[in-house]
């Protein structure tokens, strides 16, 4: 089929950017198709830190899209790049176990990229990372990608169980 240059567009943006490290390292693969919402976002919502009502931003949300609350934008680099978040700011980013599939030193940019979608002083991002796997550093998928336990994540904790950590990110926040 051909949808009149779409293909094209889409294509460029699917194209590995080498300031891009989401798309660098393959962490897409770890994406997986789910039926619910994540257990942090749950857990968030039930806390009563996130409105499903509201506008919010999925930042990383995978293959996460549908299951989302339709007045929610979701973005991801490799499954969802056409997602109108760059144009917007956000009182509620989520992203989940992103930071994870990443090496530390790409962790920065993604974080400073997800404050800079932040609208305001009231505005906050909730981090969520695995607590559970692997427990020695970093570990194979069954993907052949690679998931790692974020240890140094300098931001306020939120929650923590055995399972996830939850932290919080404002537009205060300074990053190092």
């Amino acid at each position: 089929m051909n949808f009149g240059g779409i293909n094209k567009r889409v294509g460029k943006l699917l194209r590995p950017m080498k300031d891009n490290p989401i798309k660098k390292n393959k962490s897409h693969l770890t994406a997986i198709v789910r039926r619910t919402l994540p257990v942090p976002t749950r857990w968030l919502i039930k806390a009563g830190l996130v409105d499903v009502e509201k506008n919010v931003l999925d930042f990383g949300c995978g293959k996460c899209g549908e299951v989302n609350p339709k007045t929610w934008d979701n973005y991801d680099p490799f499954y969802r790049p056409w997602s109108c978040w760059h144009k917007r700011t956000y009182q509620t980013i989520i992203c989940n176990y992103v930071l994870c599939t990443l090496c530390e030193k790409d962790r920065l940019p993604i974080l400073k990229e997800i404050q800079k979608k932040l609208s305001g002083k009231n505005a906050i991002a909730y981090i969520s990372v695995r607590n559970d796997k692997p427990k020695n550093g970093w570990g194979k998928s069954n993907k052949g990608t690679y998931q790692g336990r974020v240890r140094n994540l300098n931001l306020p904790l939120v929650y923590k169980n055995s399972q996830f950590r939850i932290y919080h990110l404002t537009k205060e926040t300074v990053l190092l």
